[in-house]
C-alpha cells in the first residue's frame, strides 16, 4: 500500500536521476567537442607588422586634470584627508 509506492516512487526518482545525468554527459561531450573543433578550425594568431603598437598612457596625477597635483597648479592648497583645518 503506502510503503509500495514510497518504493516506486524512490525506484522512478532513480531512474530519472540516471537518465538525467546521462543526458547531462553528452551535453557536455558535444559541446567539448564543438569546441575542439572551432579552436581546431581557428588561425593561429600572429603579430601583424602593419600598425605598430601605441604607446603606453601615463596615467600620473601630474597630467590629469583632478587631483592633488592639479590643485596645487591652479593655486589650491592640498587638502590632506582626515586632517582638520581648524
Amino acid at each position: 500500500s503506502c510503503r509500495v509506492f514510497v518504493q516506486a516512487k524512490k525506484a522512478l526518482v532513480k531512474l530519472q536521476a540516471l537518465v538525467r545525468g546521462f543526458l547531462v554527459r553528452r551535453q557536455a561531450a558535444a559541446t567539448l567537442q564543438s569546441m575542439q573543433a572551432l579552436i581546431a578550425r581557428r588561425p593561429p594568431c600572429a603579430p601583424t607588422a602593419s600598425a605598430p603598437a601605441p604607446p603606453p598612457i601615463s596615467l600620473t596625477s601630474t597630467t590629469l586634470p583632478f587631483g592633488p597635483a592639479a590643485r596645487c597648479r591652479r593655486g589650491a592648497p592640498p587638502t590632506i584627508r582626515g586632517a582638520s583645518t581648524a
